[in-house]
């Protein structure tokens, strides 16, 4: 991770520090609770929903405290009983559901092995540890009323505004991808960008023209929006991406299409999507991708780390060189190797010496080193051309062979 990278993260307050005024804050970005220190002048409590601010460096310290955050509205329901905290929610549940991805909460287990046909659910989560961690549980669920309920709290982001300024076009994913919803709204605050909570019941969601006259403006992003320079809807997120993948999919907005090269190489990448039309398709198209975190895909999809063969691969020690008659790896294998410079330097850079400067050089090392037929110590490359051992005449060893140098 990027230390030097601006972090801005929502998460609940779900714990206390006592006496300090500390309070534990749960967020999905982090596998474990951060340290709060409240600030008297913005005061929270169990339940509390805040939008924190920090950098990289801040969020890699295991030590670190958050005290840059501000207070702000709930986007689900929250209950605080005793030291539990409770959000409820309305999902559609597959029949018999082992664990939920949720766009905002990950990971939701159905860890007491709830049995339900599929259909559409109050859900009341809380967060529990186990032996892995703390994870998010369904604590209950409850089928909705025979008549199509309202499910307030569906997010969603104005994409374009109409000419007379106060119709507005909103995304959200339970609509086609081609469908928005309209809202008329003489607010000069909602423009491209602008995050919404709408009020809709579930058979609304299919008509073609979908008018929404209740829903609240949001007053923060949950992801990084902006307009583009056609003030067209942008979004700055995060997710892992295979090597060689084309399309791809992220948990909040769905399918994502890719117009350019497949991805070369597995890892996390920050990327920038735009709301668009080309030709016949209507969605998000990618805009920017860069690659944030490589080599940690793999691990993050099967849960398991990088072998341990592979880092003694890249922790092994360098080969050392030696004249034992055994195969070894050796640097230079002949003696045209030795005059001339190694093909992979640049030949800019690369020494050439005379015969006679390169035999000189031998000898002079040879004198002042004892050779064993175990092992050779390195050559200095900074020692001087032009000095030259009082012994010229040392017989030169090369691979177990002694080898005269005539004047």
């Amino acid at each position: 991770m990027d230390t030097n990278i601006s972090m801005d993260v929502y998460g609940i307050v779900v714990g206390i520090k006592i006496p300090d005024r500390q309070y534990f804050v749960w967020c999905k970005e982090s596998k474990s609770d951060f340290l709060l220190q409240m600030d008297q002048r913005k005061p929270i409590e169990l339940g509390t929903w805040v939008n924190m601010r920090f950098n990289g460096s801040e969020f890699q310290n295991p030590n670190f405290k958050v005290n840059n955050y501000v207070v702000v509205t709930p986007i689900y329901k929250t209950e605080v009983d005793g030291n539990t905290v409770r959000l409820q929610l309305e999902h559609y549940l597959n029949s018999n559901l082992k664990e939920l991805d949720h766009w905002f909460f990950g990971k939701i287990y159905n860890n007491r092995n709830k049995e339900f046909p599929s259909d559409v659910y109050y859900l009341t989560i809380k967060k529990i540890r186990n032996a892995s961690g703390d994870i998010w549980v369904m604590e209950n669920v409850e089928a909705t009323e025979p008549k199509q309920p309202e499910i307030p709290g569906i997010i969603g982001i104005v994409s374009w505004s109409g000419k007379n300024n106060n119709k507005h076009f909103v995304w959200c994913k339970e609509r086609k991808a081609d469908h928005d919803v309209v809202i008329f709204s003489d607010n000069s605050n909602i423009k491209v960008g602008t995050w919404l909570k709408l009020d809709l019941s579930l058979d609304q969601l299919s008509q073609e023209y979908l008018p929404c006259p209740n829903f609240t403006v949001i007053p923060y992003t949950i992801h990084p929006t902006f307009p583009s320079e056609n003030d067209k809807l942008c979004l700055k997120l995060e997710l892992d991406v295979l090597e060689g993948s084309r399309n791809i999919s992220h948990p909040f907005v769905g399918e994502i299409i890719n117009k350019f090269a497949s991805f070369d190489k597995s890892g996390r990448y920050t990327i920038t999507i735009m709301r668009n039309k080309i030709g016949s398709q209507v969605g998000w198209f990618l805009k920017e991708k860069k690659l944030k975190q490589p080599n940690d895909l793999i691990a993050l999809l099967t849960g398991c780390e990088i072998s341990q063969n592979h880092q003694n691969i890249r922790h092994q020690e360098p080969i050392q060189h030696t004249i034992n008659p055994q195969p070894v790896a050796r640097q230079r294998t002949s003696f045209k190797d030795e005059l001339e410079p190694c093909q992979d330097s640049p030949p800019q850079t690369a020494p050439r010496y005379s015969r006679l400067q390169h035999q000189t050089s031998i000898l002079g090392t040879q004198s002042d080193t004892s050779l064993t037929r175990n092992a050779r110590p390195q050559r200095s490359v900074s020692r001087p051309r032009n000095e030259v051992s009082s012994s010229r005449n040392a017989p030169r060893h090369r691979n177990g062979v002694n080898i005269a140098i005539e004047k």
